[in-house]
């Protein structure tokens, strides 16, 4: 020690001092070789998770003329008809078309997995700029249950979209769990919205959440369906259709 106290270091400590020295030069390097220099990390990645979690169900593939005759009601013709909107789309047993035909009145068909079905009220009013979503009908639901246990739910709605809207969602939430976002695209005004659920508990408790974005991506403040559904308890009543 010195006359103030001080240890100075020996030889063999001076080595291990350098040495660390020389160590931390080499991971300065190291990082500045991987950020291009400046030794700033490289910059993060954009996050995704906004999109995780969704579930396109239009997919690619025709249509027959077969199909589009199955959905004609009882005594109407091909040729009376003309065909608004047609997409394939993903079911919970693999594929099924959604058709939507106008008559020559006017008057619309809906067609899905569930068949034909016909719009809640006449005259049929149609999405605009000022009210971007609206029921074509009623919504329909298959509720399939053991008991208790929800085995299966099914939903599925028909919409008029403004033109400021590019696509429609819907997610069923069974006990505090989301589902994935089913997804749909606007096709000249319409779509056709489906999603499923199953192998759940006894009685568990679900709900139904929406919303529609636009050509960017944000969301459409609207009110024709719920951000956020009403929680219903499942199976009280056993297995159901609603229309």
């Amino acid at each position: 020690m010195d006359e103030f106290g001080m240890r100075h270091p020996g030889k063999r400590e001076a080595i291990i001092a350098a040495g660390i020295a020389a160590l931390l030069v080499i991971v300065a390097w190291a990082a500045s070789a991987f950020t291009g220099g400046s030794g700033e990390p490289p910059a993060a990645k954009p996050d995704s998770s906004e999109n995780a979690g969704e579930l396109v169900i239009d997919v690619p593939g025709e249509i027959t003329s077969e199909q589009i005759a199955d959905c004609l009601p009882a005594g109407t013709s091909a040729t009376e008809v003309t065909i608004a909107y047609q997409q394939l789309q993903q079911t919970v047993a693999g594929t099924a078309p959604a058709v939507l035909l106008r008559t020559g009145d006017g008057e619309l068909i809906l067609c899905d997995s569930y068949g034909i079905d016909r719009p809640a009220s006449v005259p049929v009013e149609l999405a605009d700029q000022a009210n971007p979503v609206r029921l074509l009908n009623n919504g329909r639901q298959s509720w399939d249950c053991d008991g208790d246990a929800l085995r299966e739910l099914t939903v599925s709605y028909w919409l008029s979209l403004g033109p400021q809207a590019t696509s429609a969602q819907m997610r069923i939430v069974v006990d505090d769990e989301p589902g994935p976002w089913f997804t749909t695209s606007s096709v000249d005004g319409f779509a056709h919205l489906h999603g499923w659920t199953a192998d759940h508990s006894q009685k568990p408790v679900v709900r139904i959440d929406f919303r529609v974005r636009d050509t960017a991506g944000e969301l459409i403040r609207q009110e024709t369906l719920p951000e956020t559904g009403q929680p219903m308890t499942a199976c009280t009543a056993g297995s159901v259709d609603i229309d």
